[in-house]
């Protein structure tokens, strides 16, 4: 859980919500309830940190991406004008971060 007080973590990377509870596996961010879900409608692994078992690999990707990375990554493309919805990052966008 050190992880989640590194600043950015202590946001749903997704919503902003506060203390988020879970982990985007793939993607290596924190992530609340809510979007946990729409992470899993997209088959990507959520694993909640309060009762989930944590791998040392999840770790490894959470430390090298992080909400602030993901995000910087993300949403510096992002048009808030633009007409088509902002989709949802896939296996491997991240690994050039």
């Amino acid at each position: 859980q050190d992880l989640q007080r590194i600043p950015g973590n202590t946001i749903c990377a997704d919503c902003e919500r506060e203390d988020p509870r879970f982990i985007c596996v793939q993607i290596g961010t924190f992530i609340c309830e809510t979007c946990a879900e729409v992470h899993r409608s997209q088959k990507r692994s959520v694993r909640n940190i309060d009762e989930d078992v944590i791998l040392e690999s999840d770790l490894r990707r959470l430390e090298s991406v992080g909400n602030d990375r993901c995000n910087r990554k993300y949403l510096a493309k992002y048009d808030p004008y633009e007409k088509d919805v902002m989709r949802l990052p896939r296996i491997g966008d991240l690994d050039s971060c």
